[in-house]
């Protein structure tokens, strides 16, 4: 397949732009230098006047070197970013890396998000396969395990609600970028079940935030 043969080849483009980013290399010089003299040649009486937003601090402890926060930058500035929230950014921080690997057979393809280590989850590679056998239509999706640490899971919320007359403390399901590595079969009745009962809870729900 032609896509993936170009795929191979942009590889070695995105592990030059991973490694820039990661800081595992460094940019060339005479690049940083033609950048200061186009700014020089640029700069005129209102230059001055630009505001520039302070440096996050968090951004460079996660990433010291490189370039901090870029993917999730890209990813606020993408369709993409309505579906991440406060409690995601902290922990899409850590994101140093985003690949694409294109399925040999059918229209598949996995993307492969790589963390720096953290204090949110184990390990730091989360790869989600998208199966599909005709272009635009996914057959099913499975994603690696998120092994999260206590009270870090961004996806879940913890509500009262009544049981037996008394309020107890549940956990239920909230919107969530991370929602995305949910492992998705419509052929499987069980999936199927758990879905419709969650859609029910969400409608129904007149619990407390906790």
């Amino acid at each position: 397949m032609l896509e993936v043969e170009f795929e191979h080849r942009y590889k070695e483009i995105y592990g030059l732009r991973e490694a820039l980013i990661t800081g595992k290399s460094e940019l060339d010089q005479t690049i940083i230098a033609e950048f200061d003299e186009r700014a020089t040649q640029m700069k005129d009486e209102d230059y001055d006047k630009l505001e520039v937003t302070p440096c996050d601090v968090k951004g460079i402890q996660n990433i010291p070197l490189g370039v901090n926060d870029f993917w999730i930058k890209a990813m606020l500035n993408h369709s993409v970013g309505a579906m991440i929230t406060e409690k995601d950014r902290p922990i899409l921080g850590y994101l140093s890396n985003i690949e694409l690997d294109l399925h040999k057979e059918g229209f598949g393809y996995d993307l492969i998000f790589t963390f720096l280590p953290n204090n949110y989850f184990k390990g730091t590679e989360i790869r989600k396969s998208m199966n599909m056998k005709e272009n635009g239509i996914c057959d099913s999706s499975i994603s690696t395990k998120i092994e999260w640490k206590d009270a870090c899971n961004p996806t879940i919320k913890k509500q009262k609600k009544k049981k037996g007359g008394k309020k107890v403390n549940v956990e239920t399901k909230t919107d969530s970028f991370f929602n995305l590595f949910e492992n998705v079969d419509p052929a499987d009745e069980k999936w199927n079940v758990e879905n419709d009962k969650d859609a029910g809870e969400d409608e129904n729900s007149g619990g407390e935030n906790v």
